[in-house]
């Protein structure tokens, strides 16, 4: 492609980039106003603009859920584009690869924030702000900084054997999304030669093998599985002849209506299935929108730098972000709380930007040589065949 064509490409793409990057922002947003800011119901007479601040930094589990959705539009939609030209080797190096560039050393900062927290705020990994912060280490929970468990996330077990590492809450989802990378190839192999021709017995063992993957996944990962199938169907509907047109505007409506229901079903305890499939339908409908769309508007000719940037560094923000934010709030704030007045609201701004230049320079490290070790990596495998 030229220049030109992949400036067009990008700017096209604008939109997910910043659904993508924007979803990363606010689960890093919603866990730094957990430790920092004062709870929602402890304030009195909020004005408008508070209660949006605490309606945006409090979706950080349905950001989640648009990753899932987004990740089987872009890895479930590339698995489709190579059709019978697929390989195991070259698919499952591609994804580990991505998964562990980052991974690794996420696991690694992880490890040494949490041996400095244990000096300096021990209160933070033995369960003290649990209650307050509604999140991080629980009194007696299963925290471990072990040799097991640093593997054990190596091999994306966490939440089905074994826990998260460390004070690293989100890795649990990075272990749901591997096992969608496992289950679709599988899937497709096993319903229809997809991906080639295969033989009965071929296909039988692949179907073993995924049920036995999804025996063993708890609910929750199977509820967001569906979420991630939703994003490669949005691949098939863009690619077929007579696609499925929505206006961009309606998508955005029906996503934020979407984003509120699904909120609320959370705070009124409803099952989590139904909160995360109100989610998942509602980012749906908004890929539909956006991924069909014909010529990019102003308004993504004016963002698209910026959401480019943004997506690039998501998948680092999330993984670190976390012990970053629990240091964060030992260090400085433990069970205070800022009032989301204007100095307080300017205070938690700060860190929020110091988060999000600490991650770019994460990417920078190691998340942007992503593809060099995937081209060196496939050169090797195509030497080794």
């Amino acid at each position: 492609m030229s220049g030109a064509e992949i400036a067009q490409t990008r700017l096209r793409e604008s939109s997910l980039d910043l659904i993508r990057g924007g979803a990363a922002l606010l689960v890093c947003a919603n866990h730094l106003r957990a430790v920092s800011v004062e709870n929602f119901q402890d304030v009195l007479n909020t004005s408008i603009l508070q209660k949006l601040f605490y309606l945006m930094t409090s979706l950080g589990h349905q950001s989640v859920i648009v990753f899932f959705v987004l990740s089987g539009y872009f890895v479930g939609g590339s698995l489709l584009a190579r059709g019978v030209a697929f390989s195991w080797r070259e698919y499952g190096s591609a994804r580990l690869i991505r998964l562990w560039a980052v991974l690794v050393p996420a696991l690694v900062l992880t490890l040494a924030i949490d041996l400095h927290v244990t000096s300096v705020a021990p209160g933070v990994l033995s369960g003290e702000y649990a209650t307050t912060w509604n999140m991080g280490p629980q009194p007696g929970g299963d925290y471990s900084l072990g040799v097991g468990a640093f593997v054990g996330n190596l091999l994306f077990l966490q939440e089905i054997f074994l826990p998260v590492f460390g004070s690293n809450d989100p890795l649990w989802s990075l272990a749901f999304e591997f096992w969608y990378y496992m289950l679709f190839p599988l899937l497709l192999i096993g319903f229809g030669g997809v991906l080639g021709s295969h033989r009965i017995g071929t296909r039988g063992l692949a179907l073993l093998v995924a049920g036995l993957i999804l025996i063993v996944l708890p609910d929750t990962a199977r509820v967001g599985f569906l979420c991630w199938l939703g994003g490669a169907m949005v691949f098939v509907l863009k690619r077929s002849k007579r696609r499925i047109w929505v206006p961009v505007w309606l998508g955005y409506m029906i996503f934020a209506g979407g984003t509120v229901v699904s909120r609320w079903l959370g705070k009124a305890e409803y099952a989590p299935a139904q909160v995360d499939l109100v989610m998942g339908g509602a980012t749906i409908f908004l890929l539909v929108a956006v991924a069909n769309k014909a010529q990019p508007s102003l308004l993504d000719t004016l963002l698209s730098r910026g959401a480019y940037h943004l997506s690039e560094m998501s998948y680092s923000l999330y993984l670190i972000h976390f012990p970053l934010v629990l240091l964060i709030g030992g260090t400085f704030f433990g069970n205070g709380r800022l009032v989301p007045n204007p100095y307080g609201l300017a205070i938690y701004f700060c860190w929020l930007g110091l988060l999000l230049v600490v991650a770019w320079g994460f990417w920078y490290l190691f998340e942007r040589h992503t593809l060099e070790i995937r081209r060196v990596v496939q050169q090797f495998l195509v030497r080794t065949q």
